[in-house]
């Protein structure tokens, strides 16, 4: 019996010797401004010892399966993050407000975290954000109003989710928008997705679409923007100079 307990007591250490690199959950990359953060519950174990050089913040859980980000998980460091990655964080609970002391991001990973709605009241409308990557969740549809405060998104990632409908318009106010992407999705019918001047890519590969994009997407980048764009059979559309 007595081998039994110094085995589940040796296997514990070990346990707790992978999870704390030298007695740490969080450390500072060879780089210098990327914080990672390993097996850690909330963003009150992020900021608690994160040294002032960081810009950028990756978690990882690969034992635990939730990660709390709340409104009230907040420090003045967070006005300095431009790039937070949550795509190996587990499953992401996102609270109210809970990302608008973030008001130096540009990039945010969602990606792989569970969510099945958007929601605006998790951003300020004022953010910055440039690339928004929420793939491979569980989004069933997207509306103008979540989309709304992401204006200044370039590049959009919503693939491999079950997105079946798009509102009309939706990305109306999302003028800086270069690329979206939309493939391996549910989507049947593709309307008017906005007044996007900038777009160059549209990838709405792998979806089930029965309409195919309105003959007036194209020609209004051909003739606003003067690109060239082509229909592939892939539906895959790409607008280049």
């Amino acid at each position: 019996m007595s081998n039994i307990v110094m085995i589940i007591k040796l296997l514990i250490i070990f346990y707790l010797k992978i999870i704390f690199i030298n007695g740490e959950k969080c450390f500072l990359r060879e780089n210098n401004y990327q914080w990672q953060c390993n097996e850690i519950v909330d963003m009150n174990d992020v900021f608690t010892v994160m040294k002032s050089s960081v810009t950028e913040i990756i978690i990882e859980n690969y034992k635990i399966n939730k990660f709390y980000l709340n409104e009230f998980s907040t420090s003045n460091l967070s006005r300095q993050i431009t790039s937070l990655d949550y795509a190996a964080a587990g499953i992401l609970i996102i609270s109210i407000n809970s990302l608008k002391p973030f008001t130096s991001l540009t990039n945010l990973n969602l990606s792989s975290v569970a969510i099945n709605q958007l929601q605006s009241n998790w951003f300020n409308e004022n953010n910055n954000i440039d690339v928004f990557d929420i793939s491979r969740n569980k989004l069933i549809s997207l509306d103008r109003n979540s989309l709304m405060p992401l204006k200044n998104v370039r590049v959009a990632n919503f693939s491999h989710n079950f997105i079946a409908t798009i509102e009309k318009n939706s990305f109306n106010e999302w003028q800086n928008l270069q690329e979206l992407l939309l493939q391996n999705n549910y989507i049947e019918a593709l309307h008017d997705l906005g007044f996007l001047r900038q777009l160059k890519i549209l990838n709405v590969e792998g979806n089930f679409l029965r309409k195919v994009i309105p003959l007036f997407f194209i020609i209004y980048h051909k003739i606003i923007n003067d690109n060239y764009c082509r229909l592939k059979q892939t539906l895959l559309v790409r607008c280049v100079n």
